[in-house]
């Protein structure tokens, strides 16, 4: 309030000085000099009166009639983005064959089998995120040891039905290629358990009295895969995915081989997405 009062008599001894500056300049201009050219004295008192006034004016530039206040730049923090998803795929377990001392071979392979899959995501970051799966599916391992077919249901030529599942964690790197589409790259660890499906928890193998499976196999894991996310809206998507398994084949207890496999899982799942996301449609 106090600057608002001042300005008139500001105002008015600014006008006294533009006056006296007037008196002065027509004094000087009775005296013979360099003739300038016209509008030049004009001219140089509108700036004069412009710079003098201009700080005073309520609308003019670096003057405000109400408090100021600092701007400060406050950095955007990235918003966290949470999905769950539920899937299938086949289960698709490569056959692996390893000769032996006595000149013959030994396979081992999980027949193909439905699979389904959950995967709980949260991504900080683009190249920062991680994911919790969790997958089962039914299948039977079948162990050959140098037999053929004629040989089945014995020691050298058996199957062991299994509910398997798998329980991992995995690093997640994303990125929005558009605001329909996401591709993705995950790698991570965790293990398999192979659960006999037999009652009581135990199956006896055909051997003719070599040995027993007694409870559940544990296996390391080394899961990978990468795929796409297509967004329908906000919070639904379709998720298409390779998911890749490597691990050791369960001896049961009993000394079977135990060669390393990989099981291959091309994926589809529903996903949604908790909360909004970090771009509009």
């Amino acid at each position: 309030m106090k600057q608002c009062r001042a300005i008139p008599v500001v105002r008015s001894v600014v006008v006294l000085g533009l006056v006296s500056a007037g008196l002065s300049r027509s004094a000087i201009s009775q005296t013979p000099q360099a003739e300038e050219p016209a509008g030049t004295s004009s001219s140089h008192d509108n700036v004069l009166a412009a710079a003098l006034f201009a700080p005073m004016l309520p609308d003019a530039p670096g003057y405000s009639s109400t408090t100021q206040t600092s701007t400060k730049t406050v950095a955007v923090r990235h918003k966290v983005e949470t999905t769950i998803s539920l899937g299938g795929s086949p289960q698709l377990t490569a056959t692996r064959i390893e000769n032996v001392e006595t000149g013959g071979f030994i396979t081992q392979s999980l027949h193909p089998s439905p699979n389904i899959v959950t995967t709980f995501r949260q991504s900080f970051r683009p190249w920062l995120g991680y994911s919790v799966n969790v997958g089962y599916t039914r299948a039977s391992e079948h162990n050959t040891n140098d037999a053929g077919s004629t040989s089945a249901g014995t020691s050298a030529n058996f199957y062991v039905p299994n509910n398997v599942w798998e329980l991992s964690l995995s690093h997640v790197a994303q990125l929005h290629l558009t605001h329909r589409l996401t591709a993705f790259t995950d790698e991570g660890a965790g293990f398999m358990a192979f659960q006999p499906a037999k009652r009581g928890s135990t199956t006896t193998i055909p051997t003719g009295g070599c040995c027993t499976v007694v409870g559940t196999n544990f296996r390391p894991l080394i899961v990978f895969g990468t795929g796409v996310d297509y967004h329908f809206n906000p919070q639904w998507a379709l998720r298409a995915e390779y998911r890749g398994l490597l691990y050791k084949y369960p001896d049961y207890g009993a000394g079977l081989p135990k060669l390393t496999t990989i099981t291959s899982e091309p994926t589809v799942s529903l996903t949604y997405t908790f909360g909004k996301r970090t771009y509009k449609f």
